[in-house]
Formats: structure tokens, C-alpha cells, sequence
């Protein structure tokens, strides 16, 4: 697939700093919340 289409606009836009900080956060939160799944029941020592 080409990276721009025929008018010029570019397929996948950069992600303003908002969104990209939004997404970090969502990141982070799920991490958090696979450690303490992890320290409360299975096996703790996986760390991403």
C-alpha cells in the first residue's frame, strides 16, 4: 500500500502530542494493571 494516496494526504497522520500522551497513559494503566494481576496471582518476574 503507498504511504500517500493521490491527493496528497498522507495515509496514517502523525498522532498529535495529546493523543500520543493519552495513549501512553492507556499503556501505562493497562500495565499497572497486568502487575498487580500478576503479583496477586500467577507468577511475578515478567516484566515488559
Amino acid at each position: 500500500m503507498p504511504p500517500q494516496r493521490s491527493d496528497g494526504a498522507q495515509e496514517a497522520p502523525r498522532p498529535s502530542d495529546d493523543q500520543m500522551r493519552a495513549i501512553r497513559e492507556r499503556i501505562e494503566a493497562r500495565r499497572r494493571q497486568l502487575q498487580q494481576q500478576r503479583q496477586s496471582g500467577s507468577t511475578p518476574g515478567q516484566t515488559q
